[in-house]
């Protein structure tokens, strides 16, 4: 769980639920103080920063559907989603005031593999797009196997399996 926030009304706890330990994908959900659980959302790829909206009817969060580019939206209590903002940057929501004024990081992110190949003495870059993570290196040094989690890795992540001579997937 992560950006757990109380209701301003004090009824309830708003977060976003993610599934596997260390992965932003998430879903959006309410839990009552009776221990009622809602889930408000189906997952996004990505999802970080979540706060109700200044009149308690809505919780605002920041998600994106593919990829790490996250936009803000709104869900209101019965899964009813709106995207209230989307640009071509990633936001991070920080926090709703009750007038309506809204706080928002724009974050940059990206993830990436160096790798040095047998025989060379300059280390190369060997990620792909923008979230790539190593999975495994041959016995040899020379082919690695990693995933891409990013924008370019799709709704359900990408494998790819490359020569460490900087050739490409």
């Amino acid at each position: 769980m992560s950006s757990l926030r109380f209701s301003r009304d004090g009824r309830r706890i708003g977060f976003i639920d993610h599934p596997a330990r260390g992965d932003s994908r998430g879903r959006v959900a309410v839990v009552d103080l009776a221990g009622k659980l809602t889930v408000l959302t189906e997952p996004f790829s990505t999802a970080d920063g979540l706060a109700w909206s200044p009149d308690g009817s809505e919780i605002w969060f920041t998600a994106g559907k593919e990829g790490n580019l996250q936009s803000l939206y709104a869900v209101d209590l019965t899964g009813r989603e709106r995207m209230v903002a989307g640009m071509p940057a990633n936001l991070s929501l920080c926090d709703v005031a009750g007038d309506g004024r809204i706080l928002v990081a724009r974050d940059s992110w990206r993830r990436g593999i160096l790798g040095l190949a047998p025989g060379e003495t300059v280390e190369r870059d060997l990620s792909w797009f923008d979230w790539s993570s190593p999975s495994y290196l041959s016995e040899d040094g020379s082919v690695l196997l990693f995933n891409e989690q990013g924008q370019g890795g799709g709704p359900a992540y990408s494998v790819y399996l490359r020569k460490t001579d900087g050739s490409p997937p």
